[in-house]
């Protein structure tokens, strides 16, 4: 009895344990990262005001 035999015998459990890990490992990174710095610029477009 070896990792093969017991991977058949449990495909849809090893299937749904490694969908919803990844999931949750894309869920974290998403709400972790801190994202881009946002630089405010007044800019002059050469009119009046």
């Amino acid at each position: 009895m070896g990792i093969r035999a017991w991977l058949d015998r449990r495909r849809r459990g090893v299937a749904a344990a490694a969908s919803i890990t990844t999931a949750s490992a894309v869920t974290a990174a998403a709400l972790l990262y801190p994202g881009f710095t946002q630089t405010n610029l007044d800019l002059s477009d050469g009119g009046c005001g």
